[in-house]
């Protein structure tokens, strides 16, 4: 970066112009806003006095409604009898346990006669929730089903991609090359000589 001469006059005019410019600006906008400026220095609203007491008074009060609901509804099933487990389970409610692992399909297992190197390949090319029926580990869950998730479905924000199509569609829109990134066999020479 170079540094500015500022004995240059025309340097100092413009370095002049614009903090006056910076001041004017701030002056407007101070007076434009000078009521709310005005209003948050001096705390013009009415003090509440609230003691500590005052306020757990209060939370006590809310919270009184929701206790002697629960307190009604406790004596209401005091003497009811909890319904045993056994009760609640039908027959034939229960499911076979699922497998932790799905099958594997044909054409991975296929790859199994051309080695054991290769089956692997393929097995871990594949995402967890295509080969397990359930997340194992908690570890699992970060990526686990992405491909339903929201954030699959929107680009990267502050990436490449992005930068790339705002270059493309800007205000200019795509350039071609320069003519000096032609290949040389057109004819063509950078140097004229006189």
């Amino acid at each position: 970066m170079t540094v500015l001469d500022v004995n240059d006059p025309k340097i100092l005019n413009f370095l002049v112009e614009s903090y006056e410019k910076e001041s004017r600006l701030r002056m407007k906008w101070v007076q434009l806003h000078a009521g709310d400026i005005e209003k948050a220095a001096l705390l013009t609203r009415e003090a509440k006095n609230y003691s500590t007491e005052d306020i757990a008074k209060s939370l006590m009060e809310a919270g009184m409604a929701t206790t002697t609901r629960d307190h009604i509804n406790a004596a209401r099933h005091k003497y009811t009898a909890p319904v045993p487990d056994y009760l609640h389970a039908k027959v034939g409610a229960t499911k076979d346990s699922e497998a932790p692992m799905k099958p594997v399909a044909r054409e991975v297992k296929d790859s199994l006669r051309e080695g054991r190197l290769e089956y692997l390949k393929k097995r871990s090319s594949l995402k967890p929730e295509d080969k397990y029926s359930f997340a194992e580990s908690t570890n699992w869950l970060y990526g686990w089903k992405l491909d339903e998730s929201v954030l699959r479905m929107s680009g990267p924000v502050h990436g490449k991609v992005n930068h790339v199509v705002r270059a493309l569609s800007g205000r200019v829109g795509p350039q071609r090359d320069p003519d000096h990134y032609n290949s040389p066999d057109d004819g063509e020479t950078l140097c004229v000589t006189i």
